[in-house]
């Protein structure tokens, strides 16, 4: 988002395609805070003081500025926004999980902070965590155990990254919820690697007791906002 022009190309896709709540992975902003944009949006964002790598943020319309109570920045991978909303409160979480070329500490160090965060809220609240998880997670492959986490219509195999994400869903109760409606796989792939690869690899998880209020996820195609996720 530091190049010129790309918040507004990002704003605008954003209105065009009538999304209210949009999370941002590799934001590439220094510090954490919170700023309202010229079109009158409210960019919470999470980064590091000394480098503009990595870097998540959630962007909110002006209609929901006052619903805010408050958010949390964690680290430059992690970022909380807490809406008041009735019956309770909803809590948006945005990620970025290190890549499988990272080292295993970096990954480990991403988990422990986001189990943490995920501690300090309420469990009568709303929790969906939202990112990229950079982790391939597939189906259930009948495994009972992992039954209400993973649905039957990921894409993919999974690999190790998937498994660590799989066992922090399954410790954390968070059911992954674009493996559960099926649909066209284009409407499954989140992301296209550099050699036309398509994958699944951003995920949509929310609490247990609330994955009956999803009544639907799935890829939206053609935003235009020069990024190889969808």
């Amino acid at each position: 988002m530091l190049k010129q022009g790309k918040q507004e190309v990002i704003e605008r896709e954003m209105l065009r395609c009538k999304i209210d709540i949009l999370e941002l992975s590799e934001v590439h902003r220094r510090g954490s805070g919170h700023i309202k944009t010229a079109n009158g949006n409210i960019l919470y964002f999470s980064g590091s003081e000394n480098h503009s790598g990595n870097g998540v943020a959630i962007l909110l319309p002006q209609k929901l500025e006052n619903s805010v109570l408050g958010y949390k920045t964690p680290s430059d991978r992690i970022i909380a926004v807490k809406l008041d909303a009735r019956p309770v409160s909803i809590n948006i979480v945005q990620v970025y999980a290190s890549t499988s070329q990272s080292e295993e500490i970096i990954s480990d160090q991403f988990y422990f902070e986001l189990d943490d965060l995920l501690r300090t809220i309420p469990s009568k609240e709303v929790t969906v965590v939202y990112g990229d998880w950079n982790a391939k997670v597939g189906t259930t492959r009948g495994d009972v155990l992992l039954g209400a986490t993973v649905g039957n219509f990921g894409l993919g195999v999974r690999n190790d990254r998937g498994e660590k994400f799989l066992q922090f869903c399954v410790e954390n109760q968070l059911v992954i919820m674009n493996t559960w409606v099926e649909h066209h796989p284009r409407r499954l792939y989140t992301w296209i690697s550099p050699c036309g690869h398509r994958n699944q690899i951003d995920y949509i998880t929310i609490k247990s007791r609330w994955r009956s209020s999803v009544l639907n996820t799935k890829t939206l195609l053609g935003a235009d906002c020069g990024s190889d996720h969808q």
